[in-house]
């Protein structure tokens, strides 16, 4: 079974991008007042300030990122695609028998995993998890957050498992 968490709004991409920018530049700006501070006492007590000042932004930024990120997760098991809520009730279950066709990822990734995604996500190109359904009912697109490997591994065998059952399953 897979488990991730559902990102539930677009935002999230853009409040990941700007997390990611602002810590960068504030490390920056941190090294560099840092190697002034030696010389005066006052590069300290600016040092301080300022990276006090990142440090509540960043919070604040980590609270946004959590309001449409961490509410509700996405479990695949061999029969079923749900959606969980909070407080752990089914919202939403896809019976994989009523599936016409699942588009998948041709690579899942997790976010922060080395400095080339990281830089890739300040530019503007995020790492998007997701898995698209087709039904009777219309096209759903679930974004999520893969957070460790070993859930990756759980995806894959889940992605298999339905294309034994004979589930079209296909790369976006």
């Amino acid at each position: 079974m897979f488990k991730g968490k559902l990102i539930e709004e677009e935002a999230y991409y853009q409040l990941r991008k700007r997390f990611l920018v602002i810590g960068f530049i504030g490390m920056a700006v941190a090294g560099i007042l840092y190697s002034f501070f030696l010389i005066h006492w006052g590069f300290l007590i600016l040092y301080g300030i300022v990276m006090v000042s990142f440090g509540i932004y960043q919070v604040k930024t980590q609270k946004k990122i959590l309001s449409v990120s961490g509410n509700k997760r996405i479990e695949l098991d061999n029969n079923r695609i749900c959606i969980v809520g909070k407080k752990g009730n089914i919202e939403k279950e896809i019976p994989i028998s009523q599936v016409q066709e699942i588009r998948v990822n041709d690579i899942y990734q997790l976010a922060e995993e080395n400095l080339k995604s990281m830089f890739a996500e300040m530019k503007g190109k995020p790492i998007k998890n997701h898995i698209s359904v087709d039904t009777v009912q219309g096209i759903e697109r679930f974004d999520f957050i893969v957070d460790s490997y070993y859930m990756i591994e759980q995806l894959k065998k889940v992605i298999d498992s339905w294309k034994e059952q004979g589930i079209p399953v296909s790369l976006q």
